[in-house]
């Protein structure tokens, strides 16, 4: 028994010692390139770095619904998958914290609204309306979602006396006296 357990110890020992001293090999340097045998000037990195602005276009009024109907051990017998998952981005209107609150069934219905509007990228939520009908065996849970289908436009990158009056020392004791 004695053995054994000395066994298992100098395994687990190999083992801490072996994934400490290796490293990472996945790891992958997706950062722009941006040192080309010293071909680049300042004026093109200085470019490169510069934030990139976006804005939202109205493109039109969307209303979606989805529904799931459920025996009472909670097992889904008919209606949509909620699976779906709708990156917080996409949902405007509402505030981080509801929108992380979502329900499942209500994240498949914003998905159906961004995508019935072929140019879409976000909604903005004007209203959420979720019914729920019981009965001895089954529940009914219908959601439907209204409001805006948003695309996002890419204004340029910042000129550069705007990320400067951004990024100066002045442009911070403004901010912090008002």
């Amino acid at each position: 028994m004695r053995i054994a357990g000395k066994i298992v110890f100098v395994v687990c020992c190999v083992a801490a010692l072996s994934c400490i001293s290796s490293g990472c090999s996945t790891t992958k340097d997706v950062g722009p390139k941006l040192v080309a045998e010293g071909k680049l000037s300042a004026d093109t990195y200085g470019i490169a770095l510069r934030p990139v602005e976006y804005g939202l276009d109205e493109v039109a009024k969307s209303t979606a619904s989805a529904y799931q109907v459920r025996k009472n051990n909670g097992k889904v017998v008919e209606g949509d998958n909620s699976s779906v998952i709708v990156q917080p981005g996409r949902i405007l209107g509402l505030t981080m914290a509801q929108v992380y609150a979502l329900s499942p069934l209500t994240n498949v219905a914003i998905d159906r609204a961004i995508k019935s509007v072929p140019e879409g990228d976000a909604f903005y939520v004007t209203s959420i309306e979720r019914t729920l009908k019981k009965s001895a065996f089954r529940s009914r849970e219908d959601v439907t979602v209204t409001g805006r289908v948003l695309q996002m436009k890419s204004l340029g990158t910042m000129s550069e006396e705007r990320v400067d009056k951004r990024l100066s020392p002045s442009a911070e004791l403004t901010i912090k006296n008002k």
